[in-house]
């Protein structure tokens, strides 16, 4: 079990959540190391995982339309998505 509330502190959910979205890859980092502290607790992790995936879809999805050099806003629905 943890000993130390700073690392118990970063690695809540709220905070992991919090990072993933403002800062995606200091989230990731908390990400990481919340699967190494929270050994037991595996499958929260995954799923915590998968919410971030899910939370940097819409920003991963505007660079790429970006790169290749789409107007989005030709798609307003695609545009007010991103």
């Amino acid at each position: 079990m943890i000993t130390n509330n700073g690392l118990r502190f970063l690695c809540s959910l709220p905070i992991v959540l919090l990072f993933l979205y403002f800062i995606p890859f200091v989230g990731v980092c908390l990400l990481l190391m919340r699967l190494f502290v929270y050994s037991h607790k595996r499958k929260t992790s995954f799923i915590i995982i998968a919410l971030g995936i899910i939370m940097l879809i819409p920003s991963i999805l505007e660079s790429l339309l970006k790169m290749i050099n789409f107007d989005m806003q030709s798609i307003p629905l695609l545009y007010d998505l991103v």
